[in-house]
């Protein structure tokens, strides 16, 4: 398979356009560049298994809540915090997680540019959890309610294998896999932007679905969250917050237009004041699967900025709202290889 080659990475984030989730996931995406390039792995082959297709370990310390999933993470002093994993997301956590796990936080500096940071390798190997790959940004702008302390994003999904369950609400990090034994229907690849050695520049996955035929390329974003308003809130059992996907205002334009019938929630989202639409049905995977909720976002919050760290121009990210359905969802990093099982 040819490498990707790693584009030019450069812009600005401005806070105005984009929710304030998303400036927490790629607060630090410029400033941290450099030390992902150190990161990556290069691909190892692995023999196929022989008595089962794939061999993985359950983490119990992971939880859903709303087709969202945290981790929560014991120091060695017995306290616990919350984080939010989101495969779309930035490394992140908040100063008085760090102080409550007992972690010493460092300076660094790239330039002109400093930012505190925090290592977890070491206190997630002793606990036999999937380690991040790189230190954490510690955050100290103004937090968003209080239902997690930090983030575990695609840093820390990087360079592994997972399995979500959306039906049991488990997550596995899978061992070992044999692709072979798998449904080719229902396996898709999976896009990253490489660098000139093929390795994973960033950590982003793309993933095509389509829409009414179309073919729309998106971030795999297992974080993609909406905060509700008052009126929304109904539509997804009174919860304050829920998994969503995300669509370029563009496109969700001609949806609405197109489809008056298609159940909408006018400034659902409490952050943007931005609206849903329920699509009644879409393909992933070789799967039409259905309805799903999605966000509208301005188009260059994805066709501008998300883009930049992709292998190829994204259009929005799906999420729980469209995950949620499948009892198996295989995402392996190192082979790009995407299984949905429903």
């Amino acid at each position: 398979m040819p490498y990707k080659k790693c584009r030019a990475l450069e812009g600005s984030f401005n806070p105005s356009s984009t929710s304030i989730h998303t400036h927490m996931k790629f607060q630090l995406l410029i400033f941290l560049l450099p030390l992902c390039l150190a990161c990556s792995q290069q691909k190892e082959a692995k023999a196929p298994l022989e008595d089962s297709p794939i061999s993985q370990q359950e983490l119990a310390e992971a939880r859903y809540d709303q087709h969202r999933i945290f981790f929560d993470v014991k120091g060695a002093n017995g306290a616990s915090v919350s984080f939010y994993t989101d495969t779309g997301g930035g490394k992140l956590i908040y100063p008085e997680a760090a102080e409550k796990l007992g972690l010493a936080i460092d300076t660094m500096e790239q330039g002109e540019q400093t930012a505190e940071m925090i290592n977890l390798m070491d206190l997630f190997t002793e606990r036999n959890y999937p380690a991040p790959v790189g230190p954490h940004f510690v955050y100290r702008g103004e937090r968003r309610g209080s239902s997690y302390d930090g983030m575990l994003g695609a840093h820390w999904f990087a360079d592994k294998i997972w399995n979500f369950d959306y039906h049991k609400e488990k997550l596995y990090l899978v061992e070992e896999i044999d692709w072979n034994s798998l449904d080719k229907a229902h396996t898709v690849e999976l896009g990253f932007m490489s660098n000139m050695m093929g390795q994973h520049a960033t950590h982003f996955p793309r993933i095509p679905i389509k829409v009414e035929g179309k073919v729309i390329q998106t971030l795999f974003d297992t974080g993609a969250n909406a905060p509700l308003s008052d009126s929304a809130k109904s539509s997804f059992g009174g919860a304050d917050e829920a998994a969503t996907s995300f669509i370029i205002a563009s496109i969700f334009d001609q949806w609405r237009a197109d489809h008056p019938d298609w159940p909408y929630l006018e400034g659902a989202d409490l952050n943007l004041n931005e609206a849903m639409i329920q699509v009644p049905e879409m393909e992933i995977a070789g799967h039409t699967v259905g309805p799903v909720w999605f966000t509208r976002r301005a188009d260059k919050n994805f066709s501008e900025f998300m883009s930049q760290w992709m292998d190829e121009p994204i259009e929005g990210a799906i999420g729980g709202s469209c995950f949620k359905y499948f009892s198996q969802l295989i995402i392996d990093y190192p082979e790009e290889k995407a299984y949905f099982e429903l």
